[in-house]
């Protein structure tokens, strides 16, 4: 591995946290080598360097500097579910829907969306991330709407106040778009 790599390992166990990673952020030394180190601790699964590579991934990439991500962009849809950590899905999901549907395959994101959002083992805050990008991804296949709402009725019946929480705030949005 590179010595950044090294390096962005060392810091993510020793010395991680918001107020550091604004300062890194504003440092300007964000760039293509730093995100790509980051996506391949990410993806290592090796707890908790994993998690808090996505973590940090995500606080860097910024409208100043979302096109650093957009190399893994289509990668991260291929890795979700192989991530051992919920934390490491939660912030992919989050760094996915930063960008257009359009700029993801969105046949395989509405899959993956679909499956977590149905599954009740899955973590809550995924869960949530998967209804958004549904919904986003619906405002361009319009059709998918109805799809939605359906689901949204079904899984809100029986679960946790986040789910129920986002469910009605996209289903008053389905409602007022007429669906």
């Amino acid at each position: 591995m590179s010595v950044l790599y090294d390096q962005l390992l060392d810091f993510l166990i020793n010395n991680v946290s918001i107020d550091n990673i604004k300062q890194l952020s504003k440092s300007k030394k964000v760039n293509q080598e730093m995100i790509d180190a980051l996506w391949q601790i990410t993806i290592s699964n090796s707890h908790p360097a994993s998690w808090r590579a996505a973590w940090t991934m995500h606080h860097l990439i910024n409208d100043d500097n979302l096109e650093l991500a957009r190399p893994h962009l289509h990668k991260m849809l291929d890795q979700l579910n192989l991530f051992n950590h919920n934390g490491q899905k939660r912030e992919i999901m989050k760094i996915i829907l930063l960008f257009d549907p359009q700029d993801i395959d969105m046949g395989k994101a509405l899959n993956l969306s679909f499956d977590i959002l149905i599954n009740p083992s899955e973590a809550l805050a995924v869960r949530v991330h998967a209804m958004q990008l549904i919904y986003n991804i619906s405002n361009i296949e319009t059709e998918l709407k109805h799809e939605l709402r359906n689901t949204l009725e079904i899984i809100m019946q029986e679960e946790s106040p986040a789910i129920r929480g986002r469910g009605k705030m996209i289903l008053k949005k389905l409602k007022k778009e007429g669906y």
